[in-house]
């Protein structure tokens, strides 16, 4: 964390390590972590057991504040509730009163920022946990049956079917998806690359959706079908073009070979080509780089993630 929280840490009582300060504030724990997630974000997490009031909490940030306090996502956890804010502008000030605000709202719904945010009983002993990002204090017994729960469910999913086919077949709908968008942006006279982008992304989000695993062969059936699909939809764009050219000009023949030929012979026709070729290729790619990057985290098996600090 840079000199901005280590004053704001220091002045508050709480630990500063690397990219996290955390500790208690306003009668909670909460953890603050700098992230690079397709740009500078902050997570904070408020480490509590909201008991039946976690629906209520959960609507606090989503729902009723989230415009006000401009959060991107909110997810509760079973160590409490994370948020993501993205204001960099005064940002130490505005998560100080976020969290100030929040721990108002928390003590009028009698939520004990004291009990150990697993169980919510009372901590004469605890142990310094990481769960999910966030550093704090938790009993011993209730941080190990956490690790335990998650390293079943990580056991239950790696020995389900891996449904290649049903995945693959997601991922063909979702590349369909971008090469739709492409084609009729095209017609109307614009090569649409961030479509190439959105293909991917969808050919990602479906092949999940369909039932195909995430691991590395997600990874390679996704990026395949989104990079031949944009590609084959690009010369077909060109093809069609050339078909409705000739059909108002009264010429015969394949579209296809007389695009390649203008393509071989006309300067003007392969600048605009291979100008176009080129950034639905570079779009295709990070979108496919994105998806990469996104289920490489993804894979990132929860259980690692749990454990007590200095173990």
């Amino acid at each position: 964390m840079d000199k901005k929280w280590k004053e704001f840490a220091a002045a508050n009582g709480l630990a500063c390590e690397k990219n996290q300060c955390y500790g208690t504030l306003y009668g909670y724990q909460v953890s603050i972590t700098m992230e690079v997630n397709s740009g500078l974000v902050y997570r904070v997490g408020v480490h509590a057991n909201f008991g039946a009031h976690a629906k209520e909490v959960y609507d606090f940030l989503a729902v009723e504040n989230k415009k006000k306090y401009k959060l991107r996502q909110v997810t509760a956890e079973d160590c409490g509730i994370y948020f993501v804010t993205t204001r960099l502008i005064g940002i130490v000030k505005h998560i100080d009163t976020l969290l100030r605000e929040l721990a108002e709202y928390l003590k009028s719904l009698g939520v004990d920022g004291t009990a150990c945010p697993y169980c919510g009983q009372e901590m004469t002993k605890s142990v310094l946990a990481q769960d999910n990002g966030g550093c704090f204090r938790a009993h011993e017994e209730c941080l190990e049956q956490r690790l335990q729960s998650a390293v079943t469910v990580e056991n239950m999913e790696a020995a389900l079917p891996n449904n290649y086919w049903n995945g693959f077949a997601g991922a063909l709908v979702g590349g369909l998806v971008g090469c739709a968008i492409f084609a009729i942006l095209f017609m109307i006279g614009y090569v649409a690359f961030i479509s190439s982008f959105l293909g991917a992304i969808a050919a990602s989000f479906l092949y999940s959706r369909f039932g195909g695993k995430n691991n590395a062969v997600k990874i390679v059936i996704v990026s395949a079908v989104t990079f031949v699909m944009i590609i084959i939809t690009f010369f077909v764009c060109y093809f069609v073009q050339v078909s409705v050219i000739m059909n108002e000009a009264g010429i015969s023949g394949s579209p296809a070979a007389v695009f390649f030929q203008l393509l071989a012979e006309d300067a003007d026709v392969q600048k605009e080509v291979w100008y176009n070729f080129a950034l639905t290729v570079v779009f295709t790619g990070v979108g496919i780089a994105y998806n990469i990057v996104s289920l490489v985290r993804q894979q990132k098996k929860v259980s690692s993630q749990i454990k007590r600090v200095g173990q």
